[in-house]
């Protein structure tokens, strides 16, 4: 009786460990993956630009960069991004991780001119939820 009476103490010991709180799980809101992100824009337009495409269309090109020091220690090897505009229509984008531990990717929008302003919204895509977080809207223009 006295080994049946040590192992349910023993799992006793384990479940309540188990249910244990951790004081530091409520101030983590500085990664990009989590739904309570208070940071700023994790990512930034490194170049912006005219492009023709291969069917010729103009499009308004600016290259986004996740900042490797925006994702947390453990990195994918991509990150996919939803991607939302005015004269777009809503999609998936996935931005690579580069040589140099950046993300990088494109975002093309259709081209309306050099003095035109050109916006779109970026959020971390979640796919157990099919939506995104922590989105962000950033601007440009195409240097004529």
């Amino acid at each position: 009786m006295g080994r049946f009476n040590y192992i349910l103490l023993l799992m006793a010991f384990i479940l309540l460990g188990c249910f244990k709180k951790f004081e530091e799980v409520d101030t983590l809101n500085t990664n990009i993956f989590d739904r309570d992100y208070i940071g700023e824009k994790w990512f930034v337009i490194d170049e912006t630009l005219l492009y023709t495409n291969e069917i010729g269309q103009n499009k308004a090109r600016a290259k986004v960069v996740i900042p490797e020091e925006h994702v947390p220690e453990l990195k994918p090897s991509n990150i996919t991004l939803q991607l939302k505009g005015k004269s777009i229509d809503t999609k998936l984008i996935d931005f690579p991780q580069a040589i140099n531990g950046d993300y990088e990717g494109f975002i093309d929008l259709p081209y309306v001119g050099a003095d035109s302003t050109y916006c779109f919204e970026l959020g971390i895509y979640v796919v157990e939820e099919n939506s995104a977080i922590n989105s962000f809207e950033e601007c440009y223009s195409i240097e004529p």
